[in-house]
């Protein structure tokens, strides 16, 4: 794996989130106790969701799982590492999830 992860980062997260997770656009990633749920990272990265963008139709599971996985390990936080199968369980849920109702008019 080496420096996947930082270099998958930094060429599509970085610049929200900062170069070291200290945020901007997007939440600060550094010493973030909501990185604790490997599932939630994973699904974020996959589905986006509130201003971020999604992911999952531009990398495959294993760079989802190595991004997760140095977020989690870095800037103060030390979660373990998110595996490719749990991305694709996260993948999987999301494609299976039904579409979100249209707001009533």
């Amino acid at each position: 794996q080496g420096n996947a992860g930082a270099d998958l980062f930094n060429a599509n997260c970085a610049g929200c989130h900062g170069n070291a997770g200290e945020g901007g656009v997007g939440p600060t990633l550094a010493n973030n106790q909501g990185l604790d749920d490997a599932n939630h990272v994973a699904l974020q990265i996959i589905g986006g969701g509130g201003d971020m963008p999604p992911f999952g139709d531009q990398l495959t599971d294993q760079q989802i799982a190595d991004i997760a996985t140095y977020i989690r390990a870095n800037w103060g936080n030390a979660f373990g590492p998110v595996t490719v199968e749990e991305v694709a369980a996260q993948r999987a849920a999301l494609a299976a999830a039904p579409a979100a109702p249209p707001p009533p008019p």
